[in-house]
């Protein structure tokens, strides 16, 4: 899966050694439907491969998050440090229902699916 994600973060510092981030962020995500069939599995056989890989097929989900971290410092010298951050980044992405098909040289279809992006993971 290919994307972009992008946003702000503002930090906010307590002290010299620790600070909290808090950010916004949006991005989509794509994907294909690829597949490859041998010919020799329809009736009447085909001569060549029916098949999809190509942008035509591109799915996008749109995403947005919000990360809060809180970040440790311990420093070494005056521009030298080490840091480790803990928190939570709280994620949106919107419920989508996705088919694709195809048809052979007959009209008739020998290819269907159906696909829900169901980020609340609640049965149909």
């Amino acid at each position: 899966m290919h994307g972009f994600e992008a946003g702000f973060s503002r930090y906010s510092h307590f002290d010299q050694e620790y600070s909290m981030i808090i950010g916004l962020f949006f991005g989509a995500f794509a994907r294909n439907f690829n597949y490859d069939i041998p010919g020799n599995e329809f009736t009447p056989p085909s001569n060549v491969n029916w098949n999809s890989n190509t942008a035509v097929s591109r799915e996008f989900n749109f995403i947005g998050s919000i990360p809060i971290l809180f970040e440790k410092r311990w420093f070494r010298t005056n521009q030298n440090f080490w840091n480790a951050e803990i928190g939570l980044t709280i994620r949106y992405t919107p419920s989508m229902e996705e088919s694709e098909g195809a048809v052979d040289w007959n009209g008739d279809e020998f290819f269907n699916m159906d696909l829900t992006t169901n980020p609340s993971k609640n049965p149909g």
